[in-house]
């Protein structure tokens, strides 16, 4: 079964939390809530502070706190913070105090990790939109069609067989007038009119939406896993090393002492060699399987 988003969010928070000392206090709601409350029951209301609080993938911003009745009040705009969504939560649902590594943070840096490795890993994808014309020359080609691995054309009887396409050039500006996608192939083979025509090309994976989606769906296969994860960690543990700027407080001058200064972009840094290493190993194997056919431009 292909990992989901969810499953990957779920491993970098527990590979991230195993890089540090502390871990954040949590309780849990006692009965539900909808996109607008703005009072909240919680379990034990002594392990939420002012701040930041995280429910599923909701941030929150809290005025105060009642321990004795144990109710969390949140800021007229407290709800969906720092761009999260404003959500209905049911009851018995986990509420974290100041998150370090926010879900909703998570979420955002493994698109962005997708979106950074393109062209290195990508996505095969299969168009058959085309039929043959005998008076083109110029077919349309997807819009995220950047490289064509192989151009075929479907014979006619029983063979089922495809024919190579010896001389195409794919054009990625093409006039968007004529090609609405902006990219068009020209093909200088002949072939019998009405015969549909098949493109593989790479293009870039799609990036997450839902908790559900999987690496399969995305355009992604399991051995990317581990990519998107570090991906997504040497981008996280760098700013941990941001929050050292406040250096006023006792707690933060008497943890100089105890983790250095620059502890943090050493991190992020090993997360990084541990990226470009898989990255660039499956490229290699990803070259290896997909190879471009040879060619004419016409």
């Amino acid at each position: 079964m292909s990992t989901t988003f969810e499953n990957l969010i779920d491993e970098t928070l527990a590979e991230l939390h195993g890089q540090t000392s502390d871990l954040e206090q949590v309780t849990f709601l006692t009965a539900n809530i909808n996109a607008t409350d703005l009072t909240l029951s919680v379990d034990d209301a002594s392990q939420v502070s002012r701040g930041l609080i995280e429910i599923d993938d909701e941030l929150m911003w809290v005025t105060r706190v009642d321990p004795t009745a144990n109710q969390v009040y949140i800021a007229p705009f407290g709800r969906g913070y720092r761009s999260t969504t404003a959500a209905t939560h049911t009851a018995n649902t986990m509420v974290t105090d100041n998150p370090r590594f926010p879900r909703s943070a998570i979420k955002s840096k493994i698109n962005e990790t997708i979106g950074e490795i393109y062209p290195e890993i990508f996505t095969v994808k299969t168009d058959e939109s085309n039929t043959s014309n005998p008076v083109l020359v110029t077919y349309p080609a997807p819009s995220d069609c950047d490289v064509i691995l192989e151009l075929s054309w479907k014979t006619i009887g029983p063979t089922r067989e495809w024919l190579p396409v010896k001389r195409y050039r794919l054009n990625t500006s093409a006039d968007s007038t004529a090609f609405p996608t902006g990219r068009s192939v020209d093909i200088g083979d002949p072939m019998h009119p009405g015969q549909v025509i098949r493109i593989v090309y790479i293009a870039p994976a799609a990036q997450f939406v839902n908790l559900s989606d999987t690496l399969t769906s995305v355009g992604l296969d399991d051995n990317a896993k581990d990519i998107l994860l570090y991906g997504a960690c040497y981008r996280l543990v760098a700013g941990l090393e941001v929050a050292r700027m406040q250096t006023t407080t006792v707690q933060q001058s008497t943890r100089d002492q105890l983790v250095p200064s620059g502890s943090a972009m050493k991190g992020s840094q090993f997360y990084y060699s541990l990226f470009q290493s898989r990255l660039e190993n499956e490229r290699d194997r990803l070259l290896k399987i997909h190879r471009t056919n040879t060619h004419f431009t016409r």
